[in-house]
C-alpha cells in the first residue's frame, strides 16, 4: 500500500521513510540501494 510510509511518518515524526520500487524480496533486486541507505543511515 503507497499509503504505509504515511502511518510511519505521523507514528515517528522523526523518522527517515525510504519507498523503493521492489517486490516482497527486496534485497534480493534493490541490495545496492538497500546497502547504501543502510551505509549512510550508520555514519
Amino acid at each position: 500500500d503507497p499509503g504505509e510510509p504515511e502511518h510511519y511518518r505521523k507514528d515517528v515524526p522523526k523518522a527517515e521513510v525510504h519507498v523503493l520500487d521492489a517486490g516482497h524480496f527486496a534485497l534480493d533486486t534493490k541490495a545496492d540501494e538497500i546497502a547504501a541507505l543502510v551505509r549512510a543511515f550508520m555514519k
